[in-house]
């Protein structure tokens, strides 16, 4: 297994390096995320395709807490050196609207898996200054 040596800074900036690293992770990569697959790419998914009865999703404030949980959830995966756990909550996500996805071409597949790996990226790299905070995370 890869595994990232980080030097470590002491206590003092570690403290500060946990709240970048869960800023970066929760709040940047939430307004990222957001900005990304609501602003950008389903106003043209619905734009491209007048002609189909294609509206946002229902729930979508569900949608953002469950964003926002998995942003959390990715982190402390990385942190802990278990990243393997997000490739199965993803499978299981995916697996439970794989009969709906059928139906639509995959273009909302798509934006799906385009949230997906934007919360990836940002909570590996919130994981990342996380783990130059703290010592003993990086023994895995």
């Amino acid at each position: 297994m890869l595994e990232l040596r980080i030097p470590f800074y002491g206590w003092g900036i570690g403290v500060l390096l946990w709240i970048i690293g869960f800023w970066i992770s929760l709040i940047v990569g939430h307004y990222v995320c957001n900005y990304i697959v609501d602003k950008e790419l389903w106003p043209s998914f619905i734009k491209d395709y007048p002609d189909e009865k294609v509206n946002y999703p229902k729930g979508r404030d569900i949608v953002r807490w469950l964003g926002r949980c998995e942003l959390l959830m990715f982190t402390i995966a990385f942190i802990i050196n278990w990243p393997q756990w997000i490739a199965v909550w993803i499978g299981v996500k995916t697996s439970v609207h794989w009969a709906g996805w059928k139906n639509d071409t995959c273009r909302a597949f798509n934006i799906f898996l385009i949230g997906n790996a934007i919360n990836i990226i940002f909570s590996f790299w919130g994981a990342m200054i996380i783990k130059a905070g703290t010592p003993f995370v990086l023994k895995g």
